[in-house]
C-alpha cells in the first residue's frame, strides 16, 4: 500500500471535464435532497378520463461543497471525472454549488461556474493527499454555511474524525478499486 504524501504541491494544470461513470444526476438528487431542504411543486401535468393527476417534484435547494483530491496520486482521468461530477451537479440539481481544491492543504475554495469546453479548469495542488484538511477549512471559516460536502477522491489518505466534519453530511466518492475492495 501506498502511504499518503505529507506536503502540499504547487503545481497547476488545465483539464477537461469528462462525462462521470456513474449516473451522479439520480444518485446525487437523492443524497443532496436528504441532506437538507426541499422545494415541492406540485403540477397538473397528467390528463386522463378523470381530469389531472397532481405530480409532486422534489427538489433539493441550498448550498453543496464539492470537495476534490487534487494530490499527485490522482490520475488526470480521475480529476476530469471529479469535474464531470461538479458540473452535473451544478446544471441538475437547484443547488449552490462550490468547489474545492485540496491535496495536503487546501489551494481554492470558490463558486462553481462551468468552464467553455475550449479552455477546461484550472488544477492546483498535486502534492500529497490530508483530506481532514477540508474540514479543518471548514471550521476555520463559519461563514461557509453548506452543510452537505461530497468529497472526491482516490482514497490514499488519512479520513477526518467525527469531531471535524462538525454535523456535516459527507458523500466519500472513492475511485480507488484498492481502498474499496479493503
Amino acid at each position: 500500500a501506498r502511504p499518503p504524501g505529507q506536503i502540499a504541491g504547487a503545481l497547476e494544470g488545465l483539464l477537461q471535464a469528462c462525462k462521470p461513470k456513474v449516473d451522479w444526476k439520480r444518485f446525487l438528487k437523492n443524497f443532496i435532497g436528504t441532506s437538507g431542504t426541499v422545494d415541492i411543486s406540485t403540477t397538473r401535468s397528467r390528463f386522463n378520463k378523470y381530469g389531472g393527476t397532481p405530480r409532486v417534484t422534489l427538489m433539493p435547494k441550498g448550498e453543496c461543497i464539492v470537495a476534490q483530491d487534487t494530490s499527485g496520486s490522482v490520475p488526470d482521468e480521475e480529476l476530469s471525472q471529479f469535474w464531470g461530477a461538479v458540473e452535473e451537479i451544478s446544471k441538475r440539481l437547484n443547488v449552490d454549488t462550490y468547489v474545492m481544491q485540496v491535496d495536503y492543504d487546501v489551494h481554492s475554495f470558490e463558486r462553481f461556474k462551468q468552464a467553455p469546453k475550449s479552455k477546461g479548469y484550472k488544477v492546483k495542488g498535486r502534492g500529497g493527499t490530508r483530506m481532514p484538511a477540508i474540514f479543518d477549512y471548514l471550521n476555520e471559516h463559519p461563514e461557509i454555511k453548506a452543510k452537505t460536502v461530497v468529497v472526491c477522491t482516490d482514497g490514499w489518505t488519512d479520513f477526518p474524525t467525527p469531531k471535524q466534519v462538525k454535523g456535516r453530511t459527507v458523500l466519500w466518492v472513492i475511485t480507488s478499486k484498492d481502498m474499496v475492495e479493503k
